[in-house]
């Protein structure tokens, strides 16, 4: 269970200079919501990826762990495709 919430995150996206594109395309983003210089995703990662996403764009990032609730939704996707 531990694993399985450490692979589903929230991440909570501020751009410092106020633009942030207009999509993520990364594979690891399933969902996102962009408005202005805020967006929330939800992604599924590892530990590396942040480190990442955080060298690609220069953005900040306030990560958490999704709840069971929240990524049951999630779960039933991945486990469909």
């Amino acid at each position: 269970l531990d694993d399985l919430k450490e692979t589903w995150m929230e991440w909570l996206v501020r751009a410092p200079s106020g633009e942030l594109p207009q999509q993520f395309d990364e594979t690891y983003v399933v969902d996102q919501e962009i408005s202005g210089a805020q967006a929330r995703l939800v992604v599924r990662s590892s530990p590396d990826t942040l480190a990442a996403f955080h060298e690609r764009y220069g953005l900040d990032v306030e990560a958490r762990c999704l709840n069971l609730e929240e990524m049951f939704p999630w779960l039933l996707m991945d486990e469909r495709s």
